[in-house]
C-alpha cells in the first residue's frame, strides 16, 4: 500500500472504531443499523476505496509490481454505482 492508502485506511479504521464504541454489545441488528454507523463510515470508506482503485487491483495469488486484476476491478466498480 502507498502511504496515502495507509492513511486513508487508517481513517476508515478510526471511524469504524468510533462507531463500535458508540454501540453497546447488547444491541441487536436493528439497533446497530438504526445507530447511523453506516452513514458515518460510508463517505470515509468511499474515499479510501476510490484512492485504492485509482491504482488498480492486484492479483492475490502472486506478487506483482503492477495491478493486473482488471476483472475484479471492473466488477467492483460496477457494483459501486
Amino acid at each position: 500500500m502507498t502511504p496515502a492508502e495507509v492513511d486513508a485506511v487508517s481513517k476508515v479504521l478510526a471511524v469504524v472504531n468510533a462507531a463500535i464504541a458508540d454501540i453497546d454489545d447488547s444491541h441487536d441488528d436493528v439497533a446497530v443499523i438504526a445507530s447511523g454507523w453506516l452513514e458515518r463510515i460510508s463517505p470515509v470508506a468511499r474515499t479510501a476505496l476510490d484512492l485504492m482503485l485509482a491504482r488498480g487491483c492486484f492479483d492475490e495469488d502472486f506478487e506483482e509490481s503492477e495491478p493486473s486484476n482488471k476483472i475484479f476491478e471492473s466488477l467492483l466498480r460496477a457494483h459501486l454505482n
